[in-house]
């Protein structure tokens, strides 16, 4: 039987509040909250003004259990049916709840409502020491101690999670040798890339972050549903945690623009996979190995994002080596590179350079290499190109 959703009864009920009733008064238990301490956190985020889960994924979902459009087959036969005076007396317990665990999380950690000062945050900061000079005096008096100021702090976050709770990976600025004589002739010559400090995505975007955009009316859903040995993949939850793939370059734009960020340029690709020290030709070292990677030939579709930690970069970005290529914000132009030339105009209609290599053999080893360039037209997708995105450092 379809019920009236909390709005009909407060016209004017915040969208976060609605989604943590909805989620709290979802007819399946597997939609509501785990426990009472992911609860408590969920309180938190609310209190605090960030995005709640609720609100992101499952408010639709939950929406359509309230309204009866789901699919019957999925409830229990025997299931009583609930009419509109249910409804607010679960919303009006769980308010009672929002109130009672609000109340207990005030006692116990009144920090969380800014009642309290806020605990220092433990990320490496570089102290500037200030030196003051000796003072010299005439007389015989004894001087007065000068008071020396405590040393000032620049905060540098190493990670960050954005507005849409998404991690990303501080790449500093700086000098690194993009290309390579080892791979391919669109590859070489090697030569020095300066670029300024940016965030880069901890792991590649999936299918659950890209459905978040998609819920919200600003990305279109993938152009196919299914992966490439999978038909049901970008709807189903066991795939939430893979990367979403069948992306053409603008839904990757558009996706990136959604969340405050950008796709990063081929320099800032390569940095982020490579590091600085050593040209090492993949993420992790000098060898292509399944053990470190979803490389060609090693799985055969694609894998979660965060499945290979031996296989991360010097920076700790996760899947820069196979699993899926990725789209960059760059036309495909030979070297050198050289970011004022046109290439990273977004306007223009042309072939983009695509990274990373994937689970799928296209070139040397899937292009799995950290300096090997894969030249793609936009409007192309598939089972092999997905998404990462960037953003610039601002002090």
């Amino acid at each position: 039987e379809a019920l009236p959703l909390p709005k009909q009864y407060i016209s004017d009920l915040p969208e976060d509040i609605e989604s943590v009733l909805l989620k709290v008064l979802a007819r399946k238990p597997e939609d509501r909250y785990a426990d009472v301490g992911v609860f408590a956190d969920e309180l938190q985020n609310l209190m605090a003004g960030r995005e709640v889960s609720a609100t992101s994924i499952n408010a639709e979902k939950l929406r359509a259990q309230m309204t009866g459009k789901i699919d019957k087959a999925d409830l229990p036969s025997s299931a009583p049916k609930k009419g509109p005076l249910s409804l607010v007396i679960g919303i009006i317990a769980a308010l009672a709840i929002l109130v009672g665990v609000g109340g207990y999380m005030l006692n116990s950690n009144p920090a969380m409502f800014g009642l309290a000062p806020s605990p220092t945050s433990t990320t490496e900061a570089l102290p500037i020491a200030t030196t003051v000079a000796p003072q010299t005096t005439e007389t015989s008096k004894p001087t007065t101690p000068t008071s020396i100021p405590s040393p000032t702090a620049t905060v540098v976050p190493a990670e960050i999670t954005d507005r849409k709770r998404v991690q990303m990976v501080l790449i500093p600025g700086g000098e690194f040798t993009m290309g390579s004589e080892e791979t391919d002739a669109d590859s070489k010559p090697p030569h020095p890339v300066s670029v300024e400090a940016f965030y880069i995505d901890k792991y590649e975007v999936t299918n659950e972050m890209y459905d978040a955009c998609a819920y919200a009316v600003k990305c279109r859903k993938p152009l196919q549903q299914g992966s490439s040995t999978r038909p049901n993949y970008y709807n189903n939850s066991v795939y939430n945690n893979y990367p979403v793939i069948y992306v053409e370059w603008r839904m990757a734009k558009e996706y990136c623009t959604w969340r405050d960020a950008r796709l990063p340029t081929e320099a800032e690709w390569e940095k982020a996979a490579s590091g600085t020290e050593d040209n090492r030709p993949y993420p992790w070292g000098d060898k292509a190995d399944c053990g470190f990677g979803n490389l060609a030939g090693c799985v055969g579709d694609t894998s979660p994002v965060d499945q290979y930690e031996n296989g991360i970069s010097p920076y700790g970005v996760f899947g820069m080596a196979g699993n899926v290529a990725e789209w960059t914000s760059t036309i495909y132009k030979l070297y050198p590179y050289n970011a004022t030339d046109g290439r990273e105009d977004l306007e223009i209609r042309d072939s983009r350079s695509v990274r990373g290599g994937s689970w799928r053999a296209v070139g040397s080893n899937g292009n799995a290499r950290t300096d090997a360039r894969l030249k793609v037209v936009q409007e192309s997708f598939g089972p092999y190109i997905g998404i990462r995105c960037a953003k610039s450092f601002t002090p």
